[in-house]
């Protein structure tokens, strides 16, 4: 059970949960925003909004793992995670 735990609390562990929840709240946001503009014919969040939502999880996320859980190896992966996002989303993404 300590094996597990050690693994779970590693910078590459908070690296990728941080993207597996990133990814999927981008694809909800997505699916949703869809369902809207379908419906009312408008398009409610945008791309920028949709990013910051997704990454407002993130630092959510990055919060609770360093007060509640005592993470705090996975909680810098998480944030090392938003960051890179961050950092790419301005100089590729937003030109």
């Amino acid at each position: 059970m300590s094996e597990e735990r050690n693994w779970f609390n590693t910078y590459i562990a908070g690296f990728f949960i941080a993207l597996l929840i990133y990814t999927s709240m981008f694809f909800i946001l997505e699916w949703m925003n869809k369902i809207f503009s379908s419906v009312e014919n408008v398009n409610p969040l945008r791309l920028p909004k949709m990013h910051l939502a997704a990454l407002i999880v993130n630092i959510i996320l990055f919060r609770f793992l360093i007060m509640k859980d005592r993470k705090e190896n996975t909680a810098k992966g998480v944030l090392f995670f938003s960051f890179l996002y961050t950092l790419a989303y301005f100089l590729l993404i937003n030109k």
